[in-house]
């Protein structure tokens, strides 16, 4: 008997981080959905490589015992686009969550793991991605001399904190899971 319930269940792909990767240029390819353990030793962070054929939201979580990370999710040529440090004092696990827009021939982000103080040890980093669109319209805007589509929301509440990640691909959620701001390729 097949049930609903299993229909929004994401089968994981284990596996474990390539050495060298503490570059863009050696970073270890991963699977969209994946779970991935890595060793953080020294001041050397690891890399991760995505790369999506089609709009998607990206769940990305870092859980390392004993010491705190921080998690940087980087466009194709290596800017920043959206950081976590802790989801709070009590939960340290870095969470990002973000649309993140592709194109059929495939876009590539990257995940970047470090530890922060002296930290170093074993982790766990676990990627889901759920395919979407935009979740509203769009616009196009010249900006920094090229051409980005704005997703557009609704007015968030008027405590919500806003971003722009100021670089291509990135939507943030505030902490009630609602769109900050997006600009997408």
């Amino acid at each position: 008997m097949q049930g609903a319930d299993w229909a929004g269940l994401p089968i994981l792909t284990s596996g474990t981080e390539t050495d060298p990767n503490d570059t863009l240029a050696t970073a270890t390819p991963i699977p969209l959905n994946s779970r991935t353990l890595g060793t953080l030793t020294g001041a050397s962070p690891d890399f991760f490589q995505i790369t999506l054929t089609q709009p998607a939201r990206l769940t990305v979580r870092v859980h390392a015992v004993g010491f705190h990370t921080r998690l940087s999710l980087l466009d194709q040529s290596g800017r920043l686009l959206i950081q976590s440090a802790g989801q709070s004092l009590a939960n340290p696990d870095d969470l990002i969550v973000q649309h993140l827009a592709a194109t059929a021939a495939g876009t590539t982000y990257y995940l970047e793991v470090e530890g922060t103080g002296d930290g170093a040890g074993a982790y766990n980093l676990t990627t889901q991605f759920v395919p979407s669109a935009c979740p509203t319209s769009s616009a196009r805007r010249w900006m920094r001399g090229a051409f980005y589509t704005f997703c557009a929301y609704p007015p968030l509440a008027a405590s919500a904190s806003r971003s722009l990640a100021g670089s291509p691909g990135a939507l943030s959620e505030n902490e009630h899971g609602s769109p900050k701001d997006t600009i997408n390729y």
